[in-house]
């Protein structure tokens, strides 16, 4: 029987961008649920949710990947907290351990697919966020990043 040993931890969340601020919101009952700001959506002033408070532009600046990409917003998010993780556990590098990801998401991306699906078949450029939203595809671009 194999040891699973857990040496870092990650986390992103509506009431935090960190384990330490998670850990504190929830001790002092702070809620994450408020308007919607970053989601294009005829519902954006009629309900509340639990949404991290950073846009797609400033979550790419912060991974340091480029625009032309197939990350979904889930993708990045756990790419996120992916890399709080590897640090969080003193890893410099990755490749040097015997390393798993357990990612417990949806598939991701629907503000994306949602947005392009109609332009799928005319407008070739947007057909990478149509395929993204395939199951393992954050999982693959999580563990694909530096």
């Amino acid at each position: 029987m194999s040891k699973v040993a857990i040496t870092g931890m990650g986390i992103i969340s509506a009431i935090g961008v960190s384990v330490e601020e998670n850990f504190n919101a929830l001790l002092s009952g702070k809620t994450g649920i408020s308007v919607i700001e970053n989601i294009e959506t005829i519902h954006k002033d009629s309900i509340k949710v639990g949404e991290i408070k950073k846009s797609n532009e400033e979550l790419l600046q912060q991974l340091q990947i480029s625009g032309d990409n197939d990350f979904s917003r889930t993708a990045m998010l756990g790419a996120i907290a992916a890399k709080q993780a590897v640090e969080n556990a003193g890893i410099e590098n990755i490749n040097d351990y015997k390393t798993g990801l357990i990612s417990a998401t949806s598939v991701g991306g629907m503000d994306m697919t949602e947005r392009f699906f109609y332009d799928y078949l005319e407008n070739e450029e947007n057909r990478r966020y149509i395929h993204a939203n395939d199951g393992g595809n954050s999982s693959h671009n999580i563990a694909a990043i530096d």
